[in-house]
């Protein structure tokens, strides 16, 4: 096991130059003509940490990314309560490429989840309930991945600036996705952060929570709710928010961003669950 945030080249990022499992093959064939976002073939570290959620009896799919040894940060509408049993699948890859294997960590059992507050289903300001759309998983055992560190407050100065970076599982196929199939991840760099705003949500019981969203120029669809913004800074990879809002190009992306709920909600995850 790697203790805490996982240590990368940010120079090496898809230069072409980097060891077997170092950075994302960025020669990769895109998904779609005129997207960034490209089949994503790691299984290694760093990449390994983001992984696919599953629900049995097809109860829906989701993406997140390990911010403890068993715990993983996602989307609060990715989190199934209704009985069905969840997994979470570091790494996974339907289709595997020569060599590679579906499952090459296994898969995970969660056996509970944490949020400050209940999203409602309908109703209310969608971008302020897309702002509190996060929460933390906890797996019956600790994958051998390592995990991410979390930005703990955005900062303004992010704006505009295409230093990000995102992995997700699209299962929707709407865009005519290229050799697309259910369960292959999808990796997009370069992703800026267009807008920063601040909310307050309030749930049907009267519950209030500030948190903060993030409008990206990220290309996502279906399946990818849950999956990490993040970008490498000092050598960690460290996460600002999961996708909570799909866009295709040419609209916004919407991410639960790091606000210090979102910081505290890990802390206490991290030291309790």
């Amino acid at each position: 096991m790697q203790d805490g945030p996982i240590r990368v080249d940010e120079a090496g990022l898809g230069d072409g130059s980097n060891p077997a499992h170092g950075a994302p093959d960025m020669g990769a064939q895109l998904l779609v003509d005129g997207e960034s976002r490209r089949i994503f073939l790691n299984q290694g570290y760093p990449w390994a940490i983001s992984g696919k959620i599953v629900t049995e009896n097809n109860g829906g799919d989701g993406s997140g990314i390990m911010i403890g040894r068993n715990l993983v940060l996602t989307a609060l509408h990715c989190v199934n309560r209704s009985g069905l049993k969840q997994y979470f699948i570091p790494a996974c890859y339907a289709d595997p490429p020569p060599g590679g294997r579906a499952e090459p960590f296994g898969r995970f059992e969660v056996v509970n989840s944490y949020r400050w507050i209940d999203v409602n289903s309908s109703g209310g300001d969608d971008n302020a309930k897309g702002a509190a759309d996060y929460a933390v998983l906890k797996l019956a055992a600790e994958p051998n991945v390592g995990w991410a560190g979390t930005h703990g407050q955005a900062d303004r100065g992010w704006l505009d600036r295409k230093m990000w970076y995102h992995i997700g599982y699209p299962v929707n196929d709407v865009h005519k996705l290229a050799n697309h199939r259910n369960g292959r991840p999808s990796f997009e760099m370069d992703i800026a952060i267009k807008a920063i705003r601040d909310y307050t949500y309030v749930n049907k019981e009267g519950l209030k929570l500030d948190c903060t969203k993030f409008f990206t120029t990220a290309d996502c669809e279906g399946g990818q709710s849950g999956g990490a913004l993040f970008n490498i800074i000092d050598n960690n990879v460290m996460v600002s928010g999961v996708l909570a809002q799909e866009g295709p190009p040419g609209t916004d992306s919407g991410f639960a961003a790091c606000h210090p709920n979102m910081g505290k909600l890990v802390a206490w995850c991290r030291q309790n669950a």
